[in-house]
């Protein structure tokens, strides 16, 4: 029987991406050679995510560092005119307070089990953006917390620690496929895809088009 949810916090309960993320990729585009804001953000993204898959326990790094690293090869690569630590600062902003996908808070006061949050953050911004969008959940957990990363089990064994939950007593809920679904498997915790732009599901993938439609498979 199920105990509680696990439920990933950027890019399923509130936006990945939002006007100022945008404007710092726009900011790039604009003071170096990038054909496109697009283009920007393609390069920082594969730049940041290969930094964090390999940040991981004793080379575990803050989200922070990482970040601004990241900013730091994306103005060289686009000989950009630009600030790293601007960008970043712009970025932080974003992380602490970016749009809510507007079924969240619906889903989160109609659902009956408890819900912790797991996500790839430092706390800073994981609580700054719960708390801006007063968002209710039993715990949040953080890769600063656990030093461990999605798709790393270790993240959800952490979780699952601090719940005092076993893997199946729960189910995670996010929108990768990879860092997720996978990610959550390999703890052996079962998911669900929050699969918002109606991509192809895999077989054998449980997917959903939004957080309404977790409600039925609860029961």
């Amino acid at each position: 029987m199920l105990r509680a949810l696990f439920l990933d916090l950027y890019g399923t309960a509130v936006q990945e991406m939002g006007p100022i993320a945008l404007d710092v990729c726009r900011s790039v585009c604009q003071n170096g050679t990038a054909s496109s804001v697009r283009e920007v953000l393609q390069v920082w993204w594969a730049d940041y995510n290969t930094r964090l898959a390999g940040a991981n326990g004793p080379d575990w790094r803050s989200q922070h560092d990482l970040a601004l690293e990241s900013f730091r090869v994306l103005v060289r690569h686009f000989q950009a005119d630009c600030d790293p630590a601007q960008l970043l600062e712009q970025m932080e902003i974003h992380w602490g307070s970016p749009p809510i996908y507007p079924d969240t808070k619906d889903f989160l006061a109609r659902v009956s089990l408890p819900v912790w949050f797991v996500t790839n953050s430092d706390d800073a911004y994981a609580r700054a953006c719960v708390r801006h969008h007063d968002l209710p959940c039993a715990g949040l957990v953080t890769s600063q917390q656990a030093r461990y990363a999605k798709p790393h089990p270790e993240l959800f064994r952490h979780a699952l620690r601090q719940a005092g939950l076993a893997p199946e007593d729960v189910i995670h809920i996010g929108d990768s496929l990879t860092s997720d679904l996978r990610g959550a498997a390999s703890a052996g915790i079962s998911g669900i895809w929050l699969n918002r732009e109606g991509k192809p599901v895999p077989e054998g993938i449980r997917a959903v088009s939004s957080l309404f439609e977790v409600l039925p498979l609860l029961v």
